[in-house]
């Protein structure tokens, strides 16, 4: 079972990993939709893939959280 015996910080790295993973595949379906339907018009299309592309990156610089403390502040740090 997920989440068992770890302790709240690493519970909230999971959850926000989590949750950025899924806004990020939905972005994604949304925007392949929207390629399928920019088919028609060469420009868009160009437009389109390259958000994709960008996308795509995104996501996989995203799937690295990590917690970080200093100076006393802590920060969610993605790499």
């Amino acid at each position: 079972m997920e989440g068992r015996g770890q302790t709240p910080v690493g519970k909230l790295k999971n959850a926000t990993k989590a949750a950025v993973k899924s806004a990020l595949e939905d972005m994604s379906e949304f925007i392949g939709i929207m390629i399928d339907v920019a088919k028609d018009d060469e420009s868009l299309d160009e437009l389109l893939t390259e958000l994709q592309i960008r996308v795509n990156a995104l996501e996989t610089y995203l799937t690295s959280p990590s917690l970080e403390w200093g100076d006393d502040t802590l920060a969610l740090v993605f790499k």
